[in-house]
């Protein structure tokens, strides 16, 4: 989870902020104004403290969030159904 959050980091400080997570959204999903909003309620809804930046306590309560199960492991079914969730929007369109 974290090299998939470190692409995001552009300045390389150990944190996400909500404006580097912003245009790495509007850079893979330019013609699809939807799925952008989507993804900048999904980046709220994962900064736990509400400072803007996602950051190593936010991680640890995502993850927490997700590993339904508890076993210390996050499946894509687990990750699937944490979006959904925190989204309402079934990543799969079932």
């Amino acid at each position: 989870m974290y090299q998939y959050f470190a692409r995001f980091d552009a300045n390389h400080d150990n944190r996400i902020s909500r404006q580097e997570y912003a245009k790495e959204v509007e850079t893979h999903h330019v013609n699809n104004p939807s799925a952008q909003q989507v993804l900048l309620r999904l980046f709220d809804a994962m900064d736990f403290d509400n400072d803007n930046h996602l950051d190593e306590p936010d991680y640890a309560d995502i993850f927490m969030a997700a590993d339904s199960n508890n076993n210390k492991l996050v499946s894509q079914q687990e990750f699937l159904r944490y979006f959904y969730d925190l989204t309402g929007i079934d990543p799969v369109g079932k």
